[in-house]
C-alpha cells in the first residue's frame, strides 16, 4: 500500500463521509481520527487483497464478516465455524453498481427499524467495532454467478428485506423479525434456488429454505438470555432492538433463543459445499 493512495483513500473519505447507524442507538457519536483512519486502512487492506483474489481466481462476489462486539459472542453456546465470534455479515459484489467492491447488508438505524446499505469496504469498516479484523469466506463459482444475478441483475436486495422490523436475536424461521445475518440467509437461499423456483421476496425465500434440503444443512447458533431479561421484553422494558416474541415458548423457559449468526451462515454454507476457502485480514498484521 503506498503513502500516495492511502492519503487519496482518506481524502475521498472524509469528504463524503456521513455517520454510520449502528445498535438501537437513534444518535450515533461521530468516530474519533483514529477510528477514521483504522477503519481506512482496513477498508483499503480488504479491497487490495480481494482485488487480488480477483485477479488470481476471478472470485467476484464474496461474504464478509465483521466483529462489531466481543461482549455479545460471549453468550453463544454452540460456536459454530472458527467465524463464531463475528457478528455482522454482508455481500461483497466487486461490480455492484453502487462502486467496485461494494458490501451489500442490512444495518438497525434506530430502535426496531433497519434499512439496506450499499457501502464501500472502509464504511463497512467505520462502525466502531471492537477488532479491526474483517472476515473473507470465498464461494463456489456458481454461487457468485448466482448472487450477482439475485442482487445486481434482478435487483431484489430491497425485496428480501421488506421492510421487516428488526431484532438483533430474530427466530430464524419466522417472517415477523430480521436480523442482518438473516437477511444475507435470505439472499443466499434465493441464489441456491433453482431457475424454475426463483423466490421473487423474502416470503418465497423462506418457503425456499424451510421446505428444501438448505433447512436440514442449517444449523442457527444460540443465546443465552436471562431469567429477568426474559421478563423484561415480555414486559416491553428490554432493548429497543431485540425482542423475544417471534420465539417459541419452550426457548422462553429454556432461556436459549436460536437465531441466524455469522458463524452459522459459515458452518452452513460449509456443510452445503459453497465455501473454497476463508481468510482474516488484521489491520497491522501481515496477511
Amino acid at each position: 500500500m503506498t503513502q500516495l493512495r492511502f492519503l487519496a483513500a482518506v481524502l475521498v473519505l472524509a469528504l463524503t463521509f456521513v455517520a454510520p447507524a449502528r445498535g438501537a442507538a437513534c444518535s450515533a457519536e461521530p468516530p474519533k481520527q483514529s477510528e477514521y483512519l483504522q477503519a481506512i486502512q482496513l477498508g483499503f487492506e480488504t479491497t487490495q487483497y480481494l482485488e487480488k483474489a480477483y485477479q488470481e481466481q476471478g472470485d467476484m462476489v464474496v461474504l464478509i464478516a465483521r466483529i462489531g462486539s466481543l461482549a455479545s459472542s460471549k453468550r453463544f453456546q454452540r460456536q459454530l465455524s472458527p467465524y463464531w465470534q463475528y457478528t455482522h455479515a454482508g455481500l461483497v459484489f466487486r461490480d455492484h453498481p453502487s462502486g467496485q467492491w461494494s458490501v451489500v447488508h442490512l444495518l438497525n438505524t434506530c430502535g426496531g427499524q433497519s434499512a439496506i446499505f450499499e457501502q464501500g469496504l472502509m464504511r463497512f469498516s467505520l462502525d466502531k467495532p471492537d477488532v479491526y479484523v474483517n472476515a473473507i469466506v470465498h464461494l463456489k463459482p456458481q454461487l457468485q454467478g448466482a448472487l450477482a444475478a439475485v442482487v445486481i441483475k434482478q435487483n431484489l436486495a430491497q425485496a428480501m428485506f421488506q421492510g421487516s422490523q428488526y431484532s438483533s436475536i430474530s427466530y430464524p424461521y419466522s417472517l415477523d423479525y430480521q436480523n442482518s445475518n438473516e437477511y444475507i440467509l435470505m439472499l443466499l437461499a434465493a441464489a441456491m434456488a433453482p431457475e424454475s423456483n426463483q423466490p421473487n421476496n423474502r416470503q418465497q425465500s423462506m418457503g425456499y429454505f424451510l421446505n428444501s434440503k438448505l433447512k436440514a444443512a442449517f444449523q442457527p447458533e444460540l443465546v443465552k438470555v436471562g431469567v429477568f431479561e426474559s421478563l423484561g421484553s415480555s414486559l416491553g422494558l428490554g432493548p429497543s432492538n431485540a425482542t423475544l416474541k417471534d420465539h417459541t415458548r419452550q426457548e422462553r423457559r429454556n432461556g436459549k433463543m436460536e437465531f441466524v449468526s455469522v458463524g452459522s451462515l459459515v458452518h452452513w454454507l460449509t456443510q452445503l459445499g459453497q465455501v473454497t476457502h476463508h481468510r482474516e485480514i488484521h489491520l497491522n498484521r501481515k496477511n
